[in-house]
């Protein structure tokens, strides 16, 4: 029988090491490891003040920041986090390839990757089929307040099945897919069985992700209860978290 895709941040590495040529299901797999590191208040509030740093000299030393200094930031923003709990969180980001660090004596530096921050945003805008164009919103967001709908999206894409089924609508213009074209979707992305993409389009229907448009036509017409714009702004806000 197979099984739920298992988001493991020790493979992260390698589901992200490279964006041309992948499957959906690479993709919908790549998008649950970035928005999983995303739900984390401390981990945007240090990918941003990295950006923020790395914009002061170029990424010369001094804009790197060890562990206490980081610990002082987010302190400062009123999160009150462990040594601990921020080295796991560091962790994570480097695995993703969003953070790079240099140790210096006996002190570990961080500071924003940009090359793997990039290859973020270039997976995020192929799973919702998103071109990546200048846009002035993306400094509209704050870095106390993430948007609650991004937030909630990004919940969902962090579910790889929800991020391949969120995937297939956006390719097809955001027009409504039939269930059995969904439960297919699953099928030939990630291998499960009809009873088990079954399941999962009764989950992303009782979760909102889609709602049923006709259930008398079509096979049960589906509809992606959110919006272009709504994708839109949650590709940009984590532009805004690279972009100082």
């Amino acid at each position: 029988m197979a099984q739920r895709p298992q988001l493991r941040i020790k493979d992260a590495g390698v589901a992200l090491a490279s964006v041309d040529e992948m499957s959906s299901s690479q993709v919908a797999e790549s998008t649950s490891f970035i928005a999983k590191v995303l739900l984390d208040d401390a981990r945007r509030r240090t990918l941003k003040h990295a950006a923020v740093l790395g914009a002061l000299s170029d990424g010369e030393l001094q804009t790197q920041e060890n562990i206490g200094q980081l610990l002082q930031h987010l302190y400062k923003s009123g999160i009150a986090i462990e040594q601990s709990t921020l080295s796991h969180h560091l962790k994570i980001l480097r695995k993703v390839g969003l953070l790079q660090s240099q140790k210096v004596g006996l002190q570990r530096f961080f500071s924003l990757n940009p090359e793997g921050a990039t290859k973020a945003v270039t997976i995020l805008s192929k799973c919702l089929n998103l071109e990546i164009t200048e846009d002035s919103t993306i400094f509209r967001f704050s870095e106390a307040e993430a948007p609650e709908r991004v937030i909630a999206l990004y919940k969902h894409l962090a579910q790889p099945w929800h991020a391949l089924v969120i995937n297939a609508f956006m390719v097809a213009g955001g027009l409504g897919l039939g269930s059995q074209d969904v439960i297919r979707v699953l099928i030939e992305g990630f291998g499960a069985t009809p009873i088990q993409a079954r399941n999962s389009l009764s989950i992303m229907q009782k979760t909102g992700v889609l709602r049923t448009a006709a259930p008398q036509k079509h096979n049960g017409l589906q509809i992606l209860t959110w919006t272009k714009e709504e994708m839109i702004q949650a590709l940009n806000y984590l532009r805004f978290l690279i972009i100082p």
